[in-house]
């Protein structure tokens, strides 16, 4: 008799855990190249340029994951959150670019965003001539110390 009511509690125990608030989720919703307005700009050490621009009125262009390796291409992805609110990492893995005024070597940046349910727009923008480097790049968003949404773009050098 005393086991049936353990496990009786051990039931509710489990039910109880199925009530609760679903985990925050995120789903890749567009992608591709876009255009938009650039508002202003935000110091931000470790990205390429070390600032952060703050842009509006963003449109994309097409769905592709190959983009023209050309100074002024901006390209990224757009993903939709559902539940609470919380904070997330964007990564942007890419191959090898120097800074030719300070010398600085990078290959990826990683800054946190925090975020809440609705639509979440996530780019990049070849603004610098040595920015411009063909291959693999790759979108992460991190959360929970898990990848939830990745995108792996082409940057092609155009043939004229």
């Amino acid at each position: 008799m005393k086991f049936s009511k353990i496990y009786m509690l051990c039931i509710v125990a489990a039910l109880a855990g199925c009530s609760m608030t679903p985990k925050t989720q995120m789903t890749l919703v567009e992608k591709g190249p876009y255009v938009a307005n650039t508002d202003s700009a935000v110091e931000l050490a470790g990205l390429p340029a070390d600032k952060l621009a703050v842009i509006s009125e963003i449109s994309f262009l097409e769905n592709t994951n190959v983009i023209p390796a050309i100074k002024g291409s901006r390209f990224g992805i757009s993903y939709d959150v559902t539940g609470e609110d919380t904070e997330v990492i964007h990564k942007v893995t890419f191959p090898k670019m120097t800074d030719p005024k300070t010398g600085k070597v990078i290959e990826s940046f990683t800054y946190n965003q925090a975020v809440t349910a609705g639509n979440i727009f996530f780019g990049y923008y070849l603004s610098e001539d040595w920015e411009v480097v063909p291959g693999k790049w790759t979108f992460s968003i991190i959360h929970d110390d898990e990848v939830v949404v990745e995108e792996v773009f082409t940057l092609e050098t155009p043939v004229y």
